[in-house]
């Protein structure tokens, strides 16, 4: 038996708190000049971040990111 996915709110102000987290943490991967893997492992940590904050956001992301660009 497979079980159903599992949700939870989430707030606008903890979204936003996720999404400067992801950023900061993207800062910090200029300090692993030396070790290209882990820059590429955290920089698909915050693609990831970023892509779940996307989500549980929905139509409201520009709240977070800004309007869209594209």
């Amino acid at each position: 038996m497979t079980r159903p996915p599992v949700t939870y709110p989430v707030a606008l102000d903890t979204l936003m708190l996720m999404a400067d987290a992801a950023c900061e943490l993207d800062g910090m991967r200029m300090f692993f000049v030396d070790r290209p893997d882990e820059q590429t492992r955290i920089s698909g940590m915050v693609n990831r971040l970023h892509d779940a904050v996307e989500r549980a956001a929905a139509n409201d992301a520009r709240l977070i990111y800004g309007e869209s660009t594209a």
